[in-house]
């Protein structure tokens, strides 16, 4: 395993250090993080690069999931670190009981 000397805070001030991925989900590591009481499903996947170009955020749009970016976090992957987030009610994410609104996934963003 290659393991580069930068290093990429997500999901609530955890520290993971970059290295290259080679398994075979396109999104790359697909994880989940408790936000708020909730599951929230995220993907991560390492630049390929060694140059730790600033990390790029993928937000789905209505309706959709983190899926929807499996044909896009390749490419993107080359010069950046990507992450895709699957917002609260959808996806792989936790469908609470909560009334869903632009501010709560403003917020849910904010905090990732």
């Amino acid at each position: 395993m290659h393991v580069t000397v930068c290093s990429d805070r997500f999901a609530s001030g955890v520290i993971a250090a970059k290295n290259r991925y080679s398994g075979s989900d396109p999104l790359g590591h697909q994880r989940d993080w408790v936000w708020r009481g909730w599951q929230v499903r995220y993907a991560f996947r390492p630049a390929e690069s060694d140059d730790c170009g600033v990390p790029m955020l993928l937000l789905h749009g209505f309706g959709a999931s983190i899926g929807h970016w499996q044909h896009n976090v390749s490419a993107f992957s080359q010069h950046h670190s990507v992450y895709a987030l699957d917002l609260v009610g959808f996806g792989a994410s936790e469908k609470s009981t909560t009334t869903y609104n632009t501010d709560i996934w403003t917020a849910q963003v904010y905090e990732f």
